[in-house]
């Protein structure tokens, strides 16, 4: 049941509560840029529910989604799925975990039908205990991550021999080719977001699953670069950016969000002397944690040594919810059939 005292109000927006919500996210046992108010409102569109629990004179909590139908039956997911957010739960003021989790569970379980499908959800997440049982937890993938709280100096210690070695070499490399890196003024976002279109178009091409949702990205790193949670490093030479690299800085935890590189042989190796220069000014920043987040990257092991889990949580309520459950994964399965059956047709 709901504390007495807390109401739930719904809104397609933060709005004027962004600052109360955010202070939910800090609180939080994970602070994931995912869920600041300047990246939800940036990426929130008609389809956007912000379920806001209210305490007496403040915001003491919420849960960001975004709702579409399948099959007749309304569907939740995390809001702004699309661009692959990580670490996800619902916000709590620190002490009002209580009210904010029973509050939630009654909006979830509240009389209709109802699924939720809720990926890039946090290892210990306290969703689980709102979500209408019973629910179903699958692992997604993992996220990597590192303490920097014994600076740059040390982090760099703890990489391998070989890694050291090619680091340096490039750095010197890239120094005789007069390419520099610096933190790109928030003055400068647009232009160094179009660098970093370019590039990471560049680098990835037609395999990119980020390129076709850039221009709700664009409007997030708008959103938060004032504030310098959101950030662009950039490597370039005398004929322009050859590489971009694209960060937030939330909390104390550094995250590497996008990457872009010019494919020249004259350039290689930009990469990671950019990467260390980011790094290297967001722990001069206050940084105490390296989050590299989802993904089975090859290059991820070596510059992160640790690893936390990513769930997805699968739920519902009402009649038939189960049903449509099995539909919606029975669908997706004969989706990755038929795109199977395309690649081998059109190789």
């Amino acid at each position: 049941m709901p504390t007495p005292g807390t109401r739930i109000e719904v809104r397609a927006g933060l709005g004027d509560l962004a600052e109360e919500w955010d202070a939910c996210v800090d609180a939080g046992p994970l602070p994931s840029p995912f869920l600041r108010s300047w990246w939800l409102d940036a990426v929130a569109g008609p389809d956007a529910r912000f379920v806001c629990v209210h305490g007496p004179g403040t915001l003491i909590g919420g849960l960001a989604l975004q709702v579409d139908r399948v099959f007749a039956t309304p569907r939740f997911r995390v809001l702004g799925r699309e661009l692959t957010p990580d670490h996800l739960d619902l916000v709590a003021l620190r002490g009002a975990e209580g009210p904010v989790g029973a509050a939630l569970a009654e909006w979830c379980a509240r009389p209709g039908r109802r699924v939720f499908d809720l990926e890039g959800v946090a290892q210990e997440a306290r969703l689980l205990q709102v979500l209408p049982g019973p629910v179903r937890v699958d692992v997604e993938t993992d996220a990597r991550f590192e303490p920097t709280t014994d600076g740059i100096d040390a982090y760099l210690a703890r990489r391998s021999a070989s890694t050291r070695t090619n680091l340096g070499q490039a750095q010197r490399r890239l120094a005789r080719e007069h390419v520099e890196t610096r933190p790109v003024p928030p003055a400068e976002i647009d232009r160094a977001l179009d660098d970093l279109f370019r590039l990471h178009g560049l680098a990835f091409g037609d395999r990119s699953q980020f390129l076709p949702h850039f221009d709700r990205f664009r409007l997030a790193a708008r959103a938060g670069a004032p504030s310098g949670e959101f950030r662009c490093y950039e490597a370039r030479s005398a004929s322009g950016a050859v590489a971009m690299d694209a960060w937030t800085l939330v909390a104390g935890r550094a995250s590497i969000l996008q990457r872009g590189r010019a494919p020249m042989r004259a350039v290689r190796d930009v990469g990671w002397v950019l990467f260390v220069a980011a790094l290297d000014d967001l722990i001069a920043d206050g940084a105490t944690e390296l989050d590299v987040l989802r993904g089975t990257d090859a290059w991820k092991p070596g510059w992160a040594g640790e690893t936390r889990e990513l769930l997805r949580l699968r739920a519902g309520s009402g009649l038939a919810a189960d049903a449509v459950q099995q539909l919606i994964r029975l669908r997706a399965r004969l989706a990755r059939t038929l795109e199977r059956r395309r690649r081998i047709d059109v190789s």
